[in-house]
């Protein structure tokens, strides 16, 4: 192999890496993970949303699957989901934590984030939040 093909190889994936290096960093963002989270939930996705939450969400969604489980099959199959329509706004990040700003269905809230082992994930607290309409 001469040096002309050498370095084409050695540039190619140079640039695979550098592009699968940064897919991963944009799916491990704050604003990636709130959106996923977000959609999934509110289309009652409850698996996949779990996936984007922190120990503390998990049992959370757990809860909400439980009550969803709960229901008599009928009126659980009529369920009405409306079309989901997550905008993020904005996301702060502080440290290993972050608070990313939406709007879901015309309503303005706040969704909070932990970095866990290199990770973004939702942090759902039982507290009641207000909304800043």
């Amino acid at each position: 192999m001469n040096w002309k093909n050498t370095s084409i190889i050695f540039i190619s994936l140079l640039l695979i890496l550098t592009t699968s290096c940064s897919i991963f960093q944009k799916k491990n963002t704050p604003e990636y993970v709130s959106k996923q989270f977000l959609t999934n939930f509110q289309k009652l996705n409850f698996e996949e949303a779990s996936k984007y939450g922190t120990e503390n969400t998990k049992m959370m969604i757990a809860f909400f699957k439980n009550i969803m489980g709960m229901m008599p099959a009928d009126k659980r199959d009529s369920l009405q989901i409306p079309k989901t329509n997550v905008d993020i706004k904005k996301c702060h990040i502080y440290g290993n934590t972050a608070k990313c700003i939406y709007i879901a269905n015309d309503k303005l809230d706040t969704l909070d984030l932990l970095k866990v082992d290199g990770k973004w994930l939702v942090d759902l607290k039982k507290e009641n939040k207000n909304s800043q309409n």
